[in-house]
């Protein structure tokens, strides 16, 4: 069951959201921690990007044809994964649990191969597979991911002087329809990386440059920890921790500061 509820307080200070991007789900019983929250800029999987596989009797489904997330090196070690689309992070999900991706299946239900216009059916398969695999491979040993989140924060507590974001451990950014699964980005220090930490003249100043509103964009960067294989028709879970991330104003994307989460 998934019931719609507006945001929580995570502190008595703490205002809920206003804004329906804001609001929290809250998926299954008894798992108040597991909160969904929307990715920014329009970066969720939608039907137009990656359809999900068409039961015998539906319309064949189209393999996304955007091109895939801008990788590259870190500061130090490891790859990068720039606004990830669905797809890019169903095969990375793939890649880390070590199990290969239905590539065949797939490209099978690409609307290229099942068309009646295809000339040889064989040969748009073994393309569309031959594009599957070159996307999988280049997503391939990413260890981090920069991934955009509206959000709203709430009124500034002077106890702890900190302004507080809607995140708790198992906050999860969903992204839907790629191949007919849910692939879900796991905050698992959410908890950690929810408190901006800063002096009373700093939150006026916040206040200020953000012209009074309270809606502000997270550029988050996470590190990639593991992803267990999906049970099942359930979510596909990619596990990742809350590195850094800058503060934007939602509209104007104007720099507001940034936090580096305390390991």
């Amino acid at each position: 069951m998934v019931a719609i509820v507006n945001a929580m307080p995570l502190r008595p200070s703490f205002l809920p959201s206003a804004t329906a991007v804001a609001a929290l789900l809250l998926v299954g019983c008894g798992n108040s921690n597991r909160t969904e929250k929307p990715v920014a800029g329009g970066q969720v999987s939608t039907a137009s990007e990656a359809p999900k596989p068409p039961e015998p009797s539906a319309s064949p489904a189209l393999v996304e044809q955007r091109s895939p997330a801008a990788a590259r090196p870190a500061t130090g070690s490891g790859k990068t994964l720039v606004d990830p689309t669905g797809v890019d992070l169903f095969f990375l999900q793939y890649s880390l649990s070590g199990l290969e991706a239905p590539f065949g299946e797939i490209a099978s239900l690409d609307q290229r191969v099942r068309s009646g216009n295809a000339v040889s059916p064989d040969a748009a398969r073994t393309r569309v597979e031959a594009e599957l695999r070159a996307r999988a491979d280049a997503v391939r040993g990413t260890e981090f991911l920069e991934v955009n989140l509206n959000e709203t924060f709430g009124m500034y507590d002077s106890k702890s002087k900190e302004l507080d974001f809607d995140m708790v451990d198992g906050t999860f950014i969903p992204f839907h329809h790629v191949f007919g699964r849910e692939v879900d980005l796991v905050l698992t220090n959410g908890s950690q990386a929810q408190a901006w930490k800063l002096e009373p003249a700093e939150a006026e100043d916040v206040f200020r440059r953000n012209g009074g509103d309270r809606r502000v964009l997270l550029a988050l960067k996470l590190q990639v920890l593991d992803a267990p294989p999906a049970v099942g028709s359930g979510p596909t879970k990619i596990d990742t921790r809350v590195l850094e991330y800058e503060v934007k104003s939602a509209w104007k994307r104007t720099d507001l500061g940034k936090v580096v989460v305390a390991r």
